[in-house]
């Protein structure tokens, strides 16, 4: 015989909750200038780049002919004096030391609103090719705050999007994102609009959950409706209940269940979409992602972030199930 539905309790709405890294802000729209030139209106970095290039008379990226080892040491050894400027908006200063993940931050001189910030370099932001700059005796303020990153830009570098990493929120204006203070609590729900437009981390929820009284052959199951994760792992009192990728979106923890009050903790795992990209193109879903999604032309470009959602974006509730 099929079991049966015995009571469904839904859970709080407002959960506690922890992250597993520091909040990241994405810097993708500067202005920059070529040695003491005027300085270029805001725009994406990306589409700076080819502007630059073209000024210096390189050839865009992937317009070199045949691969690296071919071409580099064919290529001018020549080096340009290039500025690049972002804005960074704060509703409220955050606690404590901030870094800055910067992709080959041994070529750039750094200062935060004029003030030069030595380079000291603490463990990297997803992959070891992104090192995190410490900006200690970076003076913040409300407002508008300036980074500034100079180099000697040459045929083979880059102009790659930063990431500002700290203990503080994020708020998305269209193509605009504001430092705020974190939340105190999640709710259920996207967490894009409650502080972590562009978190790629992993948000641990926390609430207690009361047992009531055990039937016999009863079993009692956490189910979600639909999340927004990558994977979602369930512990109770500490103990794993197990790992969930797909629907149906549950999992057994009657078995781990005590009397009384219980520490109920879900895991869930997002991906790198909101901080990496793409972040432009027209289709917030696109069918696939490749270097047209991520630099589109022009006419698949969309200034405003295009972000997507992740969190316990649905009910979440205990089910007991008899037969």
């Amino acid at each position: 015989r099929a079991a049966v539905v015995r009571e469904r309790r839904p859970l709080r709405s407002v959960w506690e909750y922890a992250l597993d890294e520091p909040n990241a802000l994405t810097l993708d729209f500067a202005r920059v200038r070529i040695g003491a030139g005027a300085w270029s209106a805001r725009d994406l970095l990306w589409r700076h780049e080819g502007r630059v290039r073209k000024a210096l008379g390189l050839p865009a990226h992937g317009e070199d002919v045949g691969q690296p080892f071919y071409w580099k040491p064919r290529a001018s050894d020549a080096a340009h004096d290039v500025s690049v400027r972002f804005e960074v908006e704060m509703e409220q200063v955050p606690a404590g030391v901030l870094r800055l993940a910067v992709e080959g931050a041994d070529r750039f001189d750094l200062r935060v609103n004029g003030r030069v910030i030595p380079r000291r370099l603490d463990g990297y932001f997803v992959d070891e090719d992104i090192p995190r700059w410490v900006l200690a005796g970076a003076r913040w303020r409300r407002g508008r705050n300036e980074i500034l990153l100079r180099a000697r830009y040459r045929h083979e570098d880059h102009l790659e999007d930063l990431h500002l990493l700290g203990l503080f929120g994020v708020r998305v204006e269209a193509d605009r994102a504001v430092v705020t203070a974190l939340p105190g609590r999640l709710q259920t729900g996207d967490w894009c609009p409650q502080g972590l437009p562009m978190y790629t981390g992993t948000v641990t929820y926390r609430q207690t959950v009361v047992r009531g009284p055990r039937r016999a052959g009863e079993q009692v199951f956490l189910c979600m409706d639909r999340p927004a994760a990558s994977v979602v792992a369930v512990r109770v009192n500490g103990r794993s209940a197990g790992r969930i990728g797909w629907a149906p979106w549950e999992c057994r923890i009657g078995h781990l269940l005590r009397g009384g009050r219980n520490l109920l903790e879900v895991d869930v795992v997002s991906s790198r979409r909101n901080a990496f990209g793409p972040l432009h193109y027209f289709e917030r879903h696109p069918r696939w992602s490749g270097p047209g999604q991520f630099r589109p032309p022009e006419i698949r470009c969309s200034i405003p972030y295009q972000l997507v959602p992740y969190g316990l974006t649905g009910a979440v509730w205990v089910e007991r199930r008899g037969r």
